[in-house]
């Protein structure tokens, strides 16, 4: 299996750290990788990232994939490598 698509070399960052109560989850989903969670915006908090293998964007990769449910708040997507 290509280690880009194993959920364990990847890297769920939330906003706890920033004492936020947002969460997330990283699963395989057949060829792809589902990141999924909540995002809270009181307590100080409001994000939720995964960081992988580099390079993210590679030879064979189809897509990028966001759907965002919730109130007038942005929702962001980056991808680089670094």
């Amino acid at each position: 299996m290509d280690d880009r698509l194993d959920p364990r070399h990847w890297q769920i960052v939330v906003d706890g750290v920033m004492g936020g109560r947002s969460s997330a989850q990283l699963r395989r989903v057949g060829d792809a990788l589902r990141f999924e969670g909540v995002v809270r915006l009181d307590h100080g908090g409001g994000f939720a990232a995964a960081r992988g293998p580099a390079p993210p964007l590679v030879d064979g990769v189809r897509g990028l994939s966001m759907r965002c449910r919730g109130g007038d708040h942005a929702c962001r997507r980056d991808a680089d490598e670094g």
